[in-house]
C-alpha cells in the first residue's frame, strides 16, 4: 500500500547558462526549486523525462480522476487525456520517442494502462484483473514491465511486447513489487516487499526469466529502483518501523546494503542517470519532503525548497542536472526541478 494518500509534485526550473556575458558574475550554482505548474489536487505520483527539456507527470485530480501532465517548452500543462476514475502511479516514457506508458488502478479496483502515441492517450486493454500496478518501466516502445499486486495480496507482473500486454510468470511472493526498472529489454529489476517474509523482496528479469534475487534482509520495504546498467541498480525504501531510509545497491550480481544519512523518514523513489550518481525522494520525520543525493558513492542530504508539509513520490533525472520530482504539498500538486 502506499505509505501516504498525499503526493507531491515538484516543479521545473529552468537551469542557468553556463555562459556568461563578459563582466558578469558567476552562475548560481545548481539547487532544487519549486516551479509552477497547474494548481490541481490532489497529487502527483511519478514521473519520467526522455530529455532535459520534456516529461510527463502522472496522478489523480480532486475528482478522483486519473491526472496527467506534461513539461515542454519550459511550462506545465495538464495534458488532454481520458477522463478515468482511478489513478495512475507509474509512468515510463522510452527515450528518443514519442511515447509513454502509465499504470495504476481504476475505479473498480481493475488493473489501469494509459499509453501516449505520438499527442494522444488513450486507455489499452489489457489482462482483466482486480489489483493496481505500480510501476513501469519501458525501455523501449516494443518492451515493457510493470508490476504491482493483485486482489490476493500477491506481486505481480505484467509485460508488453510491442503489441499486447499478458501477465507474466513469476516467482510466487505474498506482497507487493512497488518498482520496476530495466536497463534493456532483456534485463530488468523489481522491487517491493514480502509480507510473508516480512522483509523487502527483489525480483530480476533475465534471459525471458523473472526470478527472486538474494539481496540483504533490512526488513523493511524498498519502493524505487533505478538500474542505469544491468549489473548496476540502486533500490530504496524504509526500515520494518517505517523510521529510516534504506538504500541498496546492486553491482555485477551481488546486492548489498548502503550507508546513506542517518535521517528520519523514507524513500519512495530513486532515478539515476549513471551508477555514480543518483537522486532520491521521499519524506522526513517532519511531514517535509526529503532529498538525498549520491555522488561516487556517497549519500548526502540535499538542501530543499522551504515546504513544509508534503512528500515527493517520483523522481526522474535524465542526466546528472537537470532532474524532476513529484508529489503532494498541502492537498495539491507539487512540483521541483534541480538544474
Amino acid at each position: 500500500m502506499l505509505m501516504c494518500t498525499a503526493t507531491v509534485v515538484l516543479g521545473t526550473v529552468v537551469a542557468a547558462s553556463s555562459a556568461e556575458p563578459p563582466g558578469a558574475g558567476a552562475a548560481a550554482p545548481p539547487s532544487w526549486t519549486v516551479t509552477s505548474g497547474p494548481v490541481v489536487g490532489v497529487t502527483l505520483q511519478a514521473v519520467s523525462c526522455t530529455s532535459t527539456v520534456s516529461c510527463v507527470a502522472v496522478g489523480a485530480d480532486g475528482a478522483g480522476d486519473t491526472l496527467i501532465e506534461s513539461y515542454s517548452g519550459g511550462v506545465w500543462s495538464v495534458a488532454p487525456a481520458p477522463v478515468v476514475a482511478g489513478f495512475l502511479l507509474g509512468v515510463s516514457c522510452p527515450k528518443n520517442s514519442t511515447s509513454c506508458t502509465a499504470v495504476g488502478i481504476d475505479g473498480s479496483s481493475h488493473l489501469l494502462i494509459e499509453t501516449l502515441s505520438g499527442t494522444t492517450w488513450s486507455v489499452t486493454t489489457g489482462p482483466v484483473i482486480g489489483g493496481s500496478l505500480y510501476g513501469v518501466s519501458c525501455p523501449k516502445v516494443t518492451f515493457c514491465a510493470a508490476v504491482g499486486m493483485d486482489l490476493a495480496s500477491n506481486a505481480l507482473v505484467e509485460t508488453f511486447n510491442g503489441t499486447s500486454w499478458s501477465v507474466a510468470t513469476s516467482p510466487s511472493v505474498a506482497g507487493v513489487l512497488y518498482a520496476v526498472s530495466c536497463a534493456k529489454v532483456t534485463t530488468c529489476v523489481a522491487v517491493g516487499h514480502d509480507t510473508g517474509a516480512a522483509d523487502s523482496v527483489v525480483e530480476r528479469f533475465s534471459v525471458g526469466v523473472w526470478s527472486l534475487a538474494p539481496s540483504p534482509s533490512t526488513g523493511g520495504t524498498l519502493r524505487g529502483v533505478s538500474c542505469p546498467k544491468s549489473t548496476a541498480c540502486v533500490g530504496v525504501g524504509y526500515d520494518a518501523t517505517a523510521a529510516h531510509p534504506v538504500v541498496e545497491t546492486l553491482s555485477g550480481t551481488a546486492w548489498t546494503t548502503t550507508t546513506s544519512p542517518a535521517v528520519a523518514g523514507y524513500f519512495n523513489e530513486v532515478s539515476c542517470p549513471r551508477p555514480t550518481a543518483c537522486v532520491a525522494v521521499g519524506s522526513n520525520d517532519a511531514g517535509s519532503p526529503l532529498i538525498e543525493s549520491m555522488s561516487g558513492g556517497n549519500w548526502t542530504v540535499t538542501t530543499n525548497p522551504a515546504v513544509s508539509t508534503g512528500q515527493l513520490d517520483g523522481v526522474s533525472c535524465p542526466k546528472v542536472k537537470p532532474c524532476t520530482a513529484v508529489g503532494n504539498l498541502n492537498g495539491l500538486t507539487l512540483l521541483e526541478r534541480y538544474a
